[in-house]
């Protein structure tokens, strides 16, 4: 209610373009990258072994979070501090953001705290891919090859 108070229904809604924009660019690029290595990997390992295709997928994922957080971070610092702290920083819009970053703080300043909140984000991301890529191969041992393309 104090943010409907003071800033309106418009101050519900800040942080959500840099939000909408990260997770476009970044999903898509994760999901791409992700799926090529996997691919890669699982064609020239020709794992043989649940454990092996756990060894895949987390490698695949975590390989992927790492290079798809060099886009999806800097606008997931952008929305969080259009959220909590807009009031210190006065950003106007993400790409005054960018630019006031960048002008303060140069590149690196983008990437300020990346460490803390990959460590916490890339265990959850990686945990969750390899549990679902793991049903998904008992799933398709289940219910076999041409009926699982059909439902996939």
């Amino acid at each position: 209610m104090n943010i409907v108070r003071n800033e309106g229904i418009y101050g519900l809604y800040k942080g959500f373009s840099a939000s909408f924009y990260s997770s476009i660019v970044a999903g898509y690029f994760y999901f791409l990258v992700y799926k090529g290595i996997k691919t890669s990997m699982k064609d020239s390992l020709q794992p043989k072994t649940a454990k092996m295709n756990a060894f895949i997928y987390a490698l695949a994922s975590v390989c992927a979070e790492c290079l798809s957080m060099l886009m999806y971070y800097p606008l997931e610092l952008i929305r969080v501090r259009f959220l909590t702290m807009n009031n210190y920083y006065q950003y106007q819009t993400v790409s005054d953001a960018f630019a006031k970053i960048v002008r303060e703080d140069s590149i690196p300043g983008l990437y300020r705290g990346v460490i803390t909140y990959s460590m916490a984000y890339l265990g959850q991301y990686t945990l969750q891919m390899t549990a679902f890529e793991l049903y998904m191969d008992f799933v398709l041992r289940q219910v076999g090859a041409v009926r699982f393309k059909q439902r996939e």
